[in-house]
């Protein structure tokens, strides 16, 4: 997502419209869904809150991956709630590209989006819409698969697992050169 700008000598130029984006997907999927009220002061929330704006400024995959997870949840939205078709091809699609952007943040979103409209579409009897979503699906496994291949030497190692330091999530011993420990005391602490 960020590659237009480095092409281009900018490795900031998408930070802006991807936040503004992010932004404007989630006004529309939940003014559908709960009102523009509720969305309104969601967004209202989600854009003065300070990871938001942190992740949004620095270009960290957080951002992206959030992104991601808007266009799924407005995909969803619309497989549901409007355009069968389209949803499903938009939350397919993000799903997808967001396995590639942060996997161990899109896995469970898109995993319970996907099934849940999935579900949906089937129950109405939307098979056509219900076999996009799941080619769509499909087709981005088969891009994330081979580059996982290609950077890691396997189709289920993500390139992250190479990292050096190895970090641990959760407690424990934080990096391998150091002593400190992360308990639920300096949790508390942070």
């Amino acid at each position: 997502l960020q590659l237009p700008g480095v092409l281009v000598g900018v490795p900031g130029l998408m930070h802006l419209p991807l936040a503004a984006l992010t932004l404007l997907l989630a006004y529309r999927s939940l003014r559908i869904t709960a009102g523009s009220s509720v969305a309104s002061w969601t967004v209202l929330l989600l854009a003065a809150s300070p990871m938001f704006l942190f992740t949004s400024a620095t270009g960290q995959s957080l951002a992206s991956s959030l992104f991601c997870e808007a266009l799924a949840g407005y995909g969803y939205v619309q497989a549901v709630y409007r355009r069968p078709w389209l949803g499903a091809l938009i939350l397919g699609a993000a799903v997808g590209l967001g396995m590639m952007v942060r996997p161990q943040a899109m896995a469970p979103v898109g995993a319970v989006l996907a099934a849940a409209a999935l579900l949906n579409l089937l129950g109405r009897r939307r098979l056509a819409a219900a076999a996009l979503l799941v080619c769509t699906l499909a087709a981005g496994a088969a891009l994330v698969l081979p580059y996982n291949k290609a950077l890691s030497g396997s189709y289920l190692t993500l390139p992250w697992f190479l990292y050096e330091p190895v970090e641990r999530y959760g407690f424990g011993q934080v990096w391998d050169f150091s002593n400190y420990r992360h308990t639920p005391w300096t949790a508390l602490q942070n």
